[in-house]
């Protein structure tokens, strides 16, 4: 997160890094864990939404998020992240919590992660 220079909010969640390896994609991992973060926050912490940076160049990953109803509220560049993670652009996404439902319901729909 230094590197991206973010800090989370009081009543925010935020993944600060999630990955399944290469021979275990496309599985539903990925969604399953981004569901089952959801489902801990929601009863454990006073998160009001679950928040994630994710490389422009993921499209994979940004597909997942959207069809777990993640939004695009920003993107950011940077030389600094460029060298880093050779990558300038990183995409903040969010969900509230109170969209957890609707993640539930993706678990029914085939994985695409």
């Amino acid at each position: 997160m230094i590197a991206l220079e973010y800090k989370p909010s009081p009543h925010e969640c935020y993944i600060e890094h999630l990955a399944v390896a290469s021979s275990h994609r496309k599985r539903g991992i990925a969604r399953q864990l981004l569901i089952t973060a959801q489902q801990f926050a929601n009863q454990h912490l006073p998160c009001k939404y679950i928040s994630l940076h994710v490389s422009s160049s993921n499209t994979q990953a940004i597909r997942l998020y959207r069809q777990l109803n993640f939004s695009v509220e920003s993107s950011h560049n940077s030389l600094s992240r460029k060298f880093l993670f050779r990558e300038p652009e990183w995409i903040f996404m969010t969900i509230p919590i109170s969209n957890i439902q609707e993640a539930f319901e993706c678990l029914n729909n085939p994985p695409l992660d």
